[in-house]
């Protein structure tokens, strides 16, 4: 970095996830729901810092439009439950980054061959930050894009995908972005 005292290695860290997930399918429908526990750890030493346990909740609904085709509608909750120390954060409270995240996605999926398949979509995140130090804040982030998927054999599929976020804070001291 040309203008800090920081080196790459400062950013070093491992991380340990144990989770669990169930999902239960009837007709058109799946919900599911899980949980998860991740903690990270600085390399040298290994000492734990910033855990977080996310439960998460989704339900799908699909619609096969022909042989070919399928739209898709699904909801995607989580709230994360997190602990950051305070020597990494610019926020006295240790609770500054607990969240719920509420997704909504809109998919197209098409088959073009046997080996390709074009899927476009739509997803919006409502992330509402609980005890936000710097006053309320609620983040939108709006993100367009497709995939295409060329499928080699069954193990082994190259993806190449383009997509397009736009993201929007209810607080004026975090600033939003446009990315391509």
């Amino acid at each position: 970095f040309p203008f800090s005292s920081l080196k790459l290695s400062d950013f070093d860290f491992n991380a340990q996830t144990v989770f669990g997930d169930a999902l239960w399918t009837r007709g058109h429908w799946s919900f599911g729901g899980g949980l998860e526990w991740t903690r990270l750890m600085d390399p040298a030493g290994y000492p734990p810092f910033s855990p977080a346990l996310v439960h998460n909740w989704t339900a799908r609904w699909t619609l096969p439009l022909c042989e070919k085709s399928a739209f898709a509608v699904s909801y995607d909750g989580d709230f994360r439950w997190t602990h950051s120390d305070r020597e990494f954060l610019e926020f006295s409270r240790n609770d500054a980054t607990d969240r719920t995240d509420h997704t909504l996605e809109l998919m197209l999926t098409h088959v073009l061959c046997q080996h390709a398949v074009f899927q476009p979509y739509y997803r919006m995140q409502y992330t509402h930050f609980n005890s936000y130090p710097l006053g309320p804040r609620n983040d939108y982030l709006n993100s367009f894009g497709a995939g295409l998927y060329w499928i080699i054999c069954p193990n082994f599929t190259v993806r190449t995908y383009a997509d397009y976020d736009v993201m929007i804070s209810g607080n004026n001291r975090v600033g939003g972005y446009h990315k391509l």
